[in-house]
């Protein structure tokens, strides 16, 4: 009966996994659904397909590495124009990076638990979200995982130096997807030197790691030079604001301390946001629990044997939380089945203890609360990936191919700009890179200045006629709205959104 029951289980599983990974590809559509950081992505990947470097408007990429744009660039040269080969690519990675993951965590535990783990993170409905975006998150999940996986298996064994420089070589694409990837050189730097293979063979891998920090490091002197670094954006009190000034030390630690909450977002990915809005102690209970369990999990596969999953994961979280003054939820994209398998192994190791007082009867508690909450999970998940995917195949502007869904009100007044303004005629905005897609028109950033005047005799200095307010923007909040209350005489309204406004700019006679 208990063999016959887990076919059962590890059947439902993978029809699970099927039906995730079909309305996975069924939400490929043919929009772009533009943002800041992918219009960079974007525009350089179409730089790259035509030959003229990495390339945005003509000036070298700040900041982003190159090899996100390096895959968007195959997919243009194949299907040019075509939103729809990159979304396309973008999904396909993703089902992908969910294998390599398995691959990875059936080293640690059994097959089944590895798929379960690996269902929970394609049942997510932040990462369905996150698939249908054309940004490095994927991307960098992918080569993740397949350089754990590879970091993994080497140490295992007494590996040769060819296997260390493969590792090496998927390390460094993964760093070169996104920086984040100095974590897994930290990590696999730090299991090296308390392995226990020759001394030889840790000073080659050790050697590995270094030429790939050394490539990092040098990305973020060409970065700053260029304008800003992660490094300068980690030591800022408040990040793209120079005038606010540099940390420090005690200060980066406060500001740790202060992010410290916002981990609690990881008890509302493990109960995929069913309980977001419940404020009440059950949801609040209900978030709290796996939550505890994933501490509790990572925590015992520490001290039980440290892999270099295990210091990767805590030194990710760690960064994480050093980085900015906020820790953005689409920073634990790329660790999600992590973060399932780590409440499954606190979950486990709960259930070992409880085995010595309740015997036979805590196996089955377990397994009846497991499928409860798989299935719980996975059912709302799926249910709001069936309520997505029509979404993605259609958009309020017709047949126009981007999409901004951060605010459909700003788009609005941007193609209201295109049509009823003249082609010399400029404005200001806080993303003029993205605005210029739709707008048609060239556009600047205003200045992040708390100082009116600074605002203003910016726009004065550009010679702009029109300022496109996001109201949801917390920069726009802060420094563009107070310049234009301060100047009431200088800014005309000539529409208002509920979440953008349109102003025509007085210039000085």
């Amino acid at each position: 009966m208990g063999a016959a029951g887990e076919r059962v289980g590890a059947v439902a599983i993978l029809l699970a996994l099927v039906l995730c990974a079909v309305l996975y590809l069924m939400a490929v559509g043919p929009y772009w659904k533009i943002s800041p950081d992918s219009v960079s992505y974007v525009s350089a990947a179409v730089s790259l397909a035509s030959g003229q470097g990495y390339s945005e408007a003509g000036k070298p990429v700040i900041l982003f590495p190159p090899v996100t744009s390096l895959m968007f660039s195959i997919a243009i040269l194949l299907f040019p124009g075509s939103y729809l080969a990159l979304n396309a690519l973008v999904t396909v990675f993703a089902l992908l990076a969910h294998a390599a993951a398995f691959v990875l965590l059936r080293k640690q535990v059994s097959s089944v638990r590895a798929a379960v783990s690996v269902l929970l993170s394609l049942g997510s409905i932040l990462m369905f979200y996150t698939s249908t975006l054309l940004l490095s998150d994927i991307l960098y999940f992918f080569w993740s995982m397949v350089a754990l996986a590879a970091a993994e298996h080497l140490s295992e064994r007494q590996s040769t130096r060819a296997q260390q420089l493969t590792l090496a070589v998927i390390v460094w694409i993964a760093c070169m997807t996104r920086i984040a990837g100095v974590t897994l050189v930290a990590a696999i730097v730090c299991h090296s030197l308390i392995s226990p293979q020759r001394k030889e063979v840790r000073r080659s891998l050790l050697v590995f790691m270094l030429l790939v920090a050394l490539t990092i490091a040098l990305w973020e002197v060409r970065s700053l030079r260029l304008g800003t670094s992660y490094l300068k954006l980690t030591l800022q009190n408040e990040p793209w604001v120079d005038e606010a000034g540099y940390a420090s030390p005690l200060g980066q630690l406060r500001k740790f301390y202060h992010n410290l909450d916002d981990y609690g977002v990881i008890g509302d990915i493990l109960t995929n946001d069913i309980f977001r809005d419940q404020w009440t102690y059950t949801g609040l209970l209900a978030r709290g629990i796996p939550l505890a369990l994933f501490c509790l999990g990572l925590a015992h596969s520490i001290r039980r044997r440290i892999t270099v999953t295990d210091i990767y994961c805590a030194i990710y979280l760690l960064v994480s939380g050093l980085y900015f003054t906020y820790i953005d939820i689409r920073f634990f994209v790329p660790i999600m089945p992590l973060l399932f398998h780590y409440a499954l192994v606190g979950g486990h190791a709960i259930l070992e203890q409880a085995r010595l007082r309740l015997r036979r009867l805590a196996p089955t508690i377990a397994r009846i609360g497991l499928a409860v909450y798989v299935a719980g999970f996975v059912w709302a998940g799926v249910a709001e990936m069936v309520r997505a995917v029509p979404g993605e195949h259609t958009s309020p502007f017709g047949a126009h191919p981007i999409k901004y869904v951060h605010n459909y009100d700003l788009q609005r007044l941007g193609l209201w700009l295109r049509d009823n303004s003249a082609p010399y005629e400029t404005y200001v905005c806080q993303h003029a890179d993205l605005m210029a897609y739709i707008t048609e028109r060239e556009g600047y950033n205003f200045p992040f200045s708390a100082d009116p005047d600074k605002v203003v005799d910016a726009l004065e200095a550009k010679q702009v006629t029109y300022v496109l307010a996001d109201k949801k923007k917390e920069m726009v909040q802060q420094f563009l709205l107070p310049a234009i209350q301060a100047y009431p005489d200088r800014f005309t309204l000539i529409q208002d959104q509920e979440d953008a406004s349109l102003y025509e700019f007085t210039l000085q006679p």
